[in-house]
């Protein structure tokens, strides 16, 4: 199932999601914040969802999801 396009296609679930997870999805696949250097990844993929504090939730090539925090943390989710 794609997780991102249930979301995307149901605003409400979305917004209950963003409510109770602190999860903002973007309205589409963006390039990674990257600004002065702030990140450094791996592997290419793209942003799709952002939570409160400035972290990015991102769409891996090899499918895999990885978060960057506003602190500069990073953690793939295996």
């Amino acid at each position: 199932m794609d997780y991102l396009k249930a979301l995307r296609d149901d605003p409400d679930l979305a917004e209950k999601f963003d409510s109770l997870f602190d999860f903002f999805l973007l309205d589409e696949l963006s390039p990674r914040d990257e600004v002065d250097g702030r990140a450094t990844f791996t592997l290419p993929g793209m942003a799709f969802a952002r939570d409160g504090s400035g972290g990015e939730y991102h769409l891996l090539e090899d499918g895999s999801i990885g978060y960057y925090s506003s602190e500069g943390g990073g953690r793939p989710s295996g």
